[in-house]
């Protein structure tokens, strides 16, 4: 009888996980990522049309397109340009004004416009200009 009660068990514990298989479990596949580089999500947005037209005045939205490369932007929108005009420091610590033309999307650094970007040497890069800064 003892050994009769333990074959039950046992066919009956077999069959209980043979229900359970994992055939009958239907998993959901999680959601793609959609690939967004930071240039699509600023233009996507709306806000950033002063942003963009100076990374492509400068070319960093090819920079900013590389998915193999994370980055942190600090994004400032249009309202954010058009009250605060950006302001850069030079090497020699004097203070420039940079904006990007609304109409031509150059940047301007200084009252002076890059004819030329992204001559690359082996400590930066240099930007032609058309004129001497003053400021």
């Amino acid at each position: 009888m003892k050994y009769f009660k333990t074959a039950n068990i046992i066919i009956f514990s077999v069959l209980l996980l043979q229900a359970c298989s994992d055939s009958d479990i239907k998993l959901k596949e999680p959601p793609v990522a959609v690939i967004t580089t930071i240039v699509d999500a600023a233009v996507s947005n709306g806000n950033f049309t002063t942003l963009v037209a100076g990374l492509q005045a400068t070319g960093l939205n090819v920079t900013l397109a590389d998915t193999t490369t994370k980055f942190t932007v600090f994004a400032p929108t249009d309202e954010a340009y058009a009250a605060n005009g950006t302001m850069l420091t030079t090497a020699s610590g004097t203070k420039v004004s940079a904006r990007v033309d609304a109409e031509t999307s150059m940047l301007i650094i200084g009252g002076a416009k890059v004819i030329i970007k992204d001559i690359y040497a082996t400590n930066d890069v240099v930007h032609v200009i058309d004129t001497v800064i003053l400021e």
